[in-house]
């Protein structure tokens, strides 16, 4: 019988996302929304950007989600993850600071894909995965409506299709992307459920100026960047990922991965010392798995299937400016194992 011994989560810290910049009329104050992601759960905080500040923080059950900010309210649509339901639609309100959740569809076998798209009157779109229909959200009545698939025939069974709402006419149709082989752009009447096909993508309409001139930098940490000048939040990592990689290294040294964080760590059995080493230079998903081989650890990550090399016996230096392809890049990523991987 062996003993058990606790060394430690890893890698706290999951993928950062986000840069939602919403106003609080209540508090009087702006805010920046941003986003902690990981399979084991994912945080959704808003930071005051005057004092860098974080005023809010929601632990939400789900890998990852995407907003959306109206007049007065923020949308979040979630996404599953291991052991974490998602596919919600959720809501935040500055009046009563919670988070209230509009449900799903009632539908089976679909899931949310991208955004929430915010049309003029004033209903919520989202377009689904793996059958590319479009479901609209009214919050006034507290109803969904399934519009039904949007891809254009012929639809191939069992084809996967991912459905996008991306803008509104001046009519009040919604185009949506169609992403399948081959991929289309389709115009949707809702109120005659009638669609139309477009031979090519319209110009983005243009956006409303911003009321404060602020950039997210969230690669590494909450930070951002207001009127030109550098701000550090206070918002420190939340999600301990789980393991996902790990192997010996020639050194000696155990190398691991967690699931979406692009992190390495290692462990040394003499020293009993466990480190987080960092975040990679480039992609973003996870590394899946770490291969000691020559001296050297190699590595591959999804999403993109790249291939890269960390030397231990060297400083490490991803070079994310670069996506790490650098010569001197340590871990260097040899790019993609092929055209269109995942």
């Amino acid at each position: 019988m062996g003993v058990y011994f606790d060394l430690g989560r890893p890698i706290v810290g999951g993928w950062f996302q986000g840069g939602w910049l919403m106003h609080d009329p209540v508090r009087g104050i702006d805010l920046l929304w941003g986003a902690e992601m990981g399979q084991e759960g994912a945080v959704l905080f808003a930071i005051d950007v005057d004092s860098a500040r974080v005023v809010d923080e929601y632990r939400l059950g789900c890998r990852e989600f995407n907003c959306a900010v109206d007049a007065d309210r923020l949308w979040i649509a979630t996404n599953h993850g291991i052991g974490q339901s998602g596919h919600l639609l959720l809501s935040w309100d500055p009046r009563t600071r919670q988070i209230t959740s509009h449900g799903f569809p009632a539908v089976a076998g679909h899931r949310f894909a991208g955004e929430p798209f915010l049309a003029s009157a004033g209903r919520v779109y989202l377009g689904s995965h793996p059958y590319g229909h479009l479901f609209s959200f009214d919050p006034g009545e507290g109803r969904w409506r399934d519009h039904g698939c949007q891809a254009p025939d012929p639809v191939v069974p069992g084809q996967h299709i991912w459905c996008y709402p991306r803008q509104e006419t001046e009519d009040g149709e919604i185009i949506c992307s169609i992403n399948r082989a081959p991929p289309a752009q389709v115009c949707l009447d809702p109120r005659t459920g009638r669609t139309r096909l477009l031979e090519e993508s319209p110009p983005p309409p243009p956006r409303p100026p911003a009321s404060r001139d602020v950039k997210p930098n969230f690669r590494l940490a909450a930070d951002y960047v207001i009127d030109g000048k550098a701000r550090q939040s206070d918002y420190r990592p939340r999600v301990a990922t789980d393991i996902c990689g790990l192997n010996r290294g020639a050194d000696g040294r155990i190398y691991g991965s967690t699931a979406i964080s692009m992190h390495i760590f290692c462990f040394d059995p003499t020293t009993r010392s466990l480190e987080d080493l960092g975040r990679v230079g480039w992609g973003s998903g996870e590394v899946y798995d770490v291969i000691g081989h020559g001296g050297k650890v190699y590595m591959g990550s999804y999403g993109g299937g790249y291939w890269a090399v960390y030397d231990p016996s060297r400083p490490w230096d991803p070079q994310p400016e670069n996506e790490g392809f650098s010569p001197t890049a340590n871990p260097r990523s040899f790019g993609q194992l092929g055209d269109n991987m995942n």
